[in-house]
């Protein structure tokens, strides 16, 4: 399912405007990155848990030229499901 047939789907099921839905998406994932930046890690219970996971700095051979580049300390969101979210049937669910 597509960003745009999932917004729809949400809309329909909760009887607002598409662009209402739009609307809410968005300020959700611009306050999942806020609150990742600020705490570290969001919880929406029964959906998932969203924390920041830190990569330490590294250095690698470039394979072209041979020379090792060091790469500085990325932070990378993570992503993991609810176990309610894992066990359920999806073959049952219909959001369209």
């Amino acid at each position: 399912m597509n960003g745009t047939n999932f917004i729809r789907a949400i809309a329909r099921n909760c009887g607002v405007t598409v662009e209402e839905t739009a609307k809410v998406l968005r300020s959700l994932a611009t306050n999942i990155k806020i609150a990742l930046n600020d705490q570290g890690s969001v919880t929406l219970n029964g959906l998932e848990t969203f924390k920041n996971s830190i990569i330490p700095e590294y250095a690698e051979i470039n394979p072209i030229i041979g020379e090792i580049i060091q790469n500085s300390i990325a932070h990378v969101p993570e992503f993991k499901p609810a176990k309610e979210l894992v066990k359920q049937d999806v073959k049952s669910l219909s959001l369209v």
